[in-house]
């Protein structure tokens, strides 16, 4: 079973390796002659995805408001939904490598834990907010809010990248299983063309 896909999270966009796999077989589809496929590698050089590599993360304070009260609702002796002053923040994490794997989701996921956020040009951007409190309480809720964070893009992330690992590593068997599949098609249609043409012909 997998993950419904939710465009509004981390990892929770589509299956990017089934997608990976229907442009090879869209791109072979399109040689009609047995003896015009590029090689192996051209294909797998198109097809290979750069596992990213996480830079550092940093936080900016992005504006001021009212937020609901949360998991602070018992010590605030108010209910969840209250509306409380507090900071917006924005967590910014750059990257290096293909974004794509920030929008797939996993074969292997957790039941829970996903993460909000969005996949920008070069960084993966999650948003928090922090109530209104001591100065001192407010900077260990900010420190405790980034570290929940990157723990979830983290354990996500290790998923997401077993699968791309994987895909890495039998991606040449299957270019080249793709490839003479499509190859033996294109025979076979030739010979059922052949047959039809000299049934045809003699009538």
């Amino acid at each position: 079973m997998r993950l419904p896909n939710d465009p509004s999270k981390l990892f929770g966009h589509y299956d990017v390796i089934d997608a990976l796999e229907r442009e090879l077989a869209e791109e072979l589809a399109k040689v009609h002659n047995p003896v015009c496929f590029d090689s192996p590698e051209v294909y797998m050089e198109r097809l290979r995805v750069d596992i990213p590599r996480l830079g550092e993360p940093r936080t900016k304070k992005t504006g001021e408001g009212a937020f609901p009260a949360g998991g602070e609702a018992f010590s605030r002796r108010c209910s969840p939904d209250t509306p409380i002053p507090g900071y917006s923040f924005t967590l910014e994490i750059p990257f290096d490598g293909d974004g794509r794997v920030f929008e797939h989701t996993p074969s292997h996921w957790f039941p829970s834990g996903r993460q909000e956020g969005r996949i920008e040009d070069g960084f993966i951007s999650a948003e928090f907010y922090v109530l209104k409190s001591k100065p001192e309480t407010v900077a260990a809720r900010v420190t405790e809010e980034r570290r929940e964070i990157e723990k979830r893009i983290g354990q996500w992330l290790d998923k997401a990248v077993a699968d791309f690992e994987g895909w890495n590593a039998r991606l040449g068997e299957l270019v080249e299983g793709a490839i003479a599949a499509r190859r033996r098609e294109i025979v076979e249609d030739g010979e059922v063309r052949r047959a039809i043409n000299e049934a045809t012909a003699k009538a």
